[in-house]
Formats: C-alpha cells, sequence, structure tokens
C-alpha cells in the first residue's frame, strides 16, 4: 500500500476532548434519562461529532447536545441526529458506546460553533508550527 492509501479523506478538520450533555428529545426510541447525560467528543467537525457516553443510543433518535465553548459563558446549544452507536472498551476497561451524530445546527448557535471550531483550529495550527520550529 501507499501513503496516498492512507491519506485523511474527511472534508473537515477534526477535534477532541470536548465535554458535552446530551439528552434524547424522543424518548420512545431511546431510554435516556430526561436530565442530561454526560459524553466526551472523541472527535468533532463542523458537520457531526463522534462522543463517548455510557448509554446506548439508537439511529435516528434526535439529541439535544451542550457543548462546552471555550471564552464562551454558556454553552452551544444544538441538536443532531443519531448515525450510530457501538459498544466499546475503553483503554481502562470501561464498558462504553462510541456514537455517531450528524449534526443539526440552529442559526442561533450556529455562529457559537463556528468561532469554537475556529478557536480550535488556530490552536492546533499553532501546534503544527511549534512541531516545525523544533525540527
Amino acid at each position: 500500500m501507499t501513503d496516498e492509501s492512507f491519506k485523511e479523506k474527511r472534508r473537515f478538520m477534526r477535534f477532541e476532548n470536548t465535554n458535552i450533555n446530551f439528552k434524547a428529545k424522543d424518548m420512545e426510541k431511546t431510554p435516556v434519562p430526561s436530565s442530561m447525560a454526560q459524553a466526551v467528543a472523541v472527535n468533532m467537525s463542523t458537520e457531526g461529532i463522534c462522543f463517548l457516553c455510557s448509554l446506548p443510543l439508537e439511529p435516528g433518535t434526535i439529541v439535544e447536545l451542550d457543548i462546552e465553548v471555550p471564552f464562551q459563558p454558556t454553552p452551544a446549544h444544538l441538536e443532531g441526529e443519531v448515525r450510530w452507536s457501538k459498544p466499546i472498551k475503553t483503554e481502562e476497561g470501561k464498558n462504553m458506546f462510541d456514537t455517531g451524530v450528524r449534526l443539526l445546527i440552529s442559526k442561533t448557535d450556529e455562529t457559537k460553533f463556528f468561532l469554537f471550531i475556529c478557536n480550535k483550529m488556530e490552536e492546533r495550527i499553532k501546534e503544527l508550527e511549534e512541531k516545525l520550529e523544533n525540527k
């Protein structure tokens, strides 16, 4: 195989380790507590989020997401549709669910969320610049 076969094919840069609170809007589809549950983003882009949580979510379930945004007093409130959820075991041996959600961004939080993405991109660029300087 060539290096070309491993080339990143995603359209957008991905970000990770962001705290998320979520709840399912469709309680009939997924028995998630009516209060917010916690998750941690494994990766996130402008189109979707993959996060680890302790609850299984059925594909098609609409979830409300509160995503912590650096330098903002309140989280971004977004909605998304669960595309997949599969059980995994973490490195620590904990049973979790790797869950993919396609974002359905409302206009009110679109700006806040994109500012977050821009901040993360700026951080990543600085990291890459530092690596280049240290070569």
